[in-house]
């Protein structure tokens, strides 16, 4: 048995079957010191989270993370060549270029928000076309999330909230306008944008995405 025991300790020391064991690298998004985003954006420690309304835990922290992810992406659209024009890239001749898809994603998250809260959506604010003003507009959207405080979400489940989906006007229960409605929309749009780097050739992954993702670095 102890024989046994030593040949398992070394087989999980040593090389795996397949070779020697991969080291993991994080991909690194390219994030300039001058364009950091809402260094003072609250944290949301679970034992916090675990005291605040439900519907604040479920739309203000992930919002402010995914809003955070594609802040980063920002930094990548423009460190590409500049003749793949990534500002006016689309999936598709009808569907919404790069610049657009990132502006109604950060919108997204003002008009998911800030009716749950009971409160009206707020002014977008208007900001110069180009990649700063696209680092402006998260910023304005960053800060603007700060300043709801979880009481205000209690009883959000039941609020009706009115909101405009293309031709269609919706009038939902805050539960399912979250999530079946604003979320969804949110990572639509998110998504979007995130496919077409890809496309155009950015290094990123499921990481960048998300922050969570960690894969061995390609041989």
């Amino acid at each position: 048995m102890a024989c046994l025991m030593r040949s398992r300790r070394r087989d999980a020391e040593g090389p795996t079957a397949y070779g020697k064991r991969p080291t993991l690298a994080r991909r690194q998004p390219i994030r300039p010191k001058s364009t950091r985003f809402c260094d003072n954006m609250p944290l949301h420690p679970c034992h916090i989270l675990a005291m605040t309304p439900h519907l604040y835990t479920a739309s203000i922290p992930v919002f402010q993370r995914y809003l955070r992810q594609l802040h980063a992406l920002i930094d990548i659209a423009e460190a590409l060549p500049a003749d793949l024009g990534i500002l006016h890239a689309r999936i598709a001749p009808d569907m919404l270029p790069f610049t657009v898809q990132m502006e109604i994603a950060a919108n997204f998250a003002l008009r998911a928000c800030y009716p749950l809260a009971n409160r009206a959506v707020p002014p977008y604010g208007d900001f110069e076309p180009g990649f700063d003003g696209l680092r402006a507009r998260f910023n304005h959207v960053a800060n603007l999330l700060a300043e709801l405080p979880p009481s205000d979400f209690f009883g959000a489940e039941q609020r009706q909230i009115e909101d405009q989906a293309g031709q269609a006007k919706l009038n939902l229960p805050g539960e399912m306008f979250l999530f079946q409605y604003a979320l969804p929309n949110f990572f639509f749009h998110a998504t979007a944008a995130y496919t077409l780097l890809r496309r155009a050739g950015a290094a990123i992954g499921k990481g960048d995405f998300d922050g969570f993702h960690v894969y061995a670095a390609a041989a």
